[in-house]
């Protein structure tokens, strides 16, 4: 799992910490509940205590599909997408493994950050940091086929969950063919026949839906990657 020394709510003072605590009320999520809908009405704000929830929209031009975007880890800030502004969500955050959360009234929280320049500035650097990694979101979106996208998926989730081994790199993370279809916005039947294909010529290798990566250089030249940081780079 990515390393969470730069999550919003770990970078504030512990006073500062208390005060949210003291604001907000703790929720427990399931694995696969959501938290809040694209294009729901939300009032409330969110920092993940534990655990991992993942944001997902909608495909503009085709509503049946959705796309997995980025994955928010512990101290993360979720949901700031209506503060100051309407209160219409733009994607929906689902959990992906048991999670705790901070609940605070999007209210309390805009007054806080207006009244508070520590808080305001741990905030303006947090959201820069996840402004600095869209590029590479996008990336995953634009490749003009499925395979150069999966690759990039492929490469950013080893950045954020892969450990090293004597096969290559694997993903610490179950994935299904359905999950992997939603991140690069294909058919399932596509992914089962790119999967296989990449299984058969020793690219990667599949075992009870974990993945490992057995020529990771080979993912980077095929999408012509440019060796950024790993903390770029990843979900």
């Amino acid at each position: 799992m990515r390393k969470t020394e730069n999550g919003f709510f770990q970078q504030l003072s512990k006073k500062m910490q208390t005060e949210l605590m003291n604001l907000g009320t703790i929720e427990t999520l399931k694995q696969k509940k959501i938290l809040f809908q694209e294009g729901k009405s939300g009032k409330d704000i969110y920092i993940l205590l534990t655990g991992e929830v993942r944001l997902l929209q909608t495909h503009p031009l085709n509503t049946k599909k959705r796309f997995f975007l980025e994955h928010y880890y512990p101290y993360d800030l979720v949901g700031y997408d209506i503060l100051f502004q309407s209160n219409v969500h733009k994607g929906t955050v689902e959990a992906t493994i048991i999670t705790q959360v901070l609940q605070i009234q999007k209210s309390d929280f805009e007054r806080m950050l207006l009244s508070n320049p520590e808080m305001r500035t741990v905030f303006l650097s947090w959201i820069a940091r996840r402004v600095n990694q869209y590029p590479f979101m996008l990336r995953d979106l634009l490749p003009s086929n499925i395979k150069e996208c999966l690759f990039s998926v492929f490469i950013r989730f080893c950045h954020t969950k892969g450990v090293k081994t004597a096969k290559g790199i694997t993903i610490q993370q179950k994935l299904s063919n359905v999950d992997l279809a939603d991140y690069v916005g294909a058919t399932r039947e596509s992914l089962n026949r790119l999967l296989h294909e990449l299984e058969e010529s020793g690219i990667i290798s599949v075992d009870k839906k974990m993945i490992t990566i057995r020529d990771f250089e080979f993912l980077q030249n095929e999408v012509h990657c440019f060796n950024c940081t790993n903390k770029h780079c990843s979900l």
